[in-house]
């Protein structure tokens, strides 16, 4: 699904998704800088998924043969759980914030939470999560290209510990949020260790001072204008004694 020149909505299940691909996935972003192509996220790759999502990167005109980099928002399965998948089929690396690296990489389910919500019946029983061959870990404020773009990342926990913003100057200017904070100003609060109330706060201060056109969440509906009029709603709720709406 084409959203501008350079950006295209790829992948998504159909829990607060598309049905562009399966299941849980999230939103998947595609991101072509010419010479490189990038995902921002890159769902669960249950059965036929990445043939779903490769098949819709053609449709758009994309070549998947310029896969190069994937850019996690957080270690939450429907976003990164197919990254091994994606690696022995493509060759890519992968980005998220250094402090999360090492649990994505050794398949830590007690620390990504995987092993509550696949025994809450958020998950299939039967999923497995294959660790990844390789992850990079990001400093605040690094940069990496894709092509003739560059992603700057942003750390912002709150839902979750290391989760990770990217901002892109391409056509637009493109904050990919992640689950850090949707249309309409709703954040994403869950009963875990790592849900963070304090941190989220900090995060949609950051994200609020940023310049941008574009909000792309991992789920639900996207801003393509006015996608900070989004996020300053979170921030003004956050000011007072009262916490945005929570995202469902």
């Amino acid at each position: 699904m084409k959203l501008s020149s350079d950006l295209y909505l790829v992948g998504g299940g159909d829990f607060n998704g598309f049905g562009l691909s399966n299941g849980m996935d999230s939103h998947i972003y595609a991101i072509d800088g010419g010479s490189e192509i990038s995902l921002i996220d890159c769902g669960m790759s249950t059965d036929g998924s990445v043939e779903r999502i490769v098949a819709n990167m053609i449709i758009d005109g994309l070549d998947p043969g310029k896969l190069s980099k994937i850019f996690l928002t957080h270690y939450h399965i429907d976003h990164c759980g197919g990254l091994s998948e994606w690696q022995n089929r493509f060759g890519v690396e992968a980005y998220i914030d250094r402090c999360v690296s090492d649990s994505i990489l050794s398949g830590d389910t007690d620390k990504t939470g995987f092993r509550l919500a696949q025994k809450s019946g958020f998950y299939p029983a039967d999923y497995i999560f294959e660790k990844p061959k390789s992850i990079v870990g990001l400093n605040p404020n690094d940069e990496v290209a894709i092509g003739t773009l560059q992603v700057k990342f942003f750390p912002t926990p709150g839902h979750c510990d290391g989760h990770s913003s990217y901002l892109i100057a391409g056509e637009k200017k493109y904050l990919f949020s992640g689950d850090c904070v949707f249309a309409g100003g709703k954040i994403a609060l869950s009963n875990t260790e790592d849900c963070d109330i304090a941190k989220y706060r900090e995060s949609i201060f950051v994200l609020d001072n940023l310049d941008f056109d574009a909000l792309l969440p991992g789920h639900g509906a996207i801003a393509l204008q006015n996608g900070k009029d989004h996020v300053h709603i979170a921030a003004e709720a956050f000011r007072t004694l009262t916490l945005p709406k929570n995202f469902s």
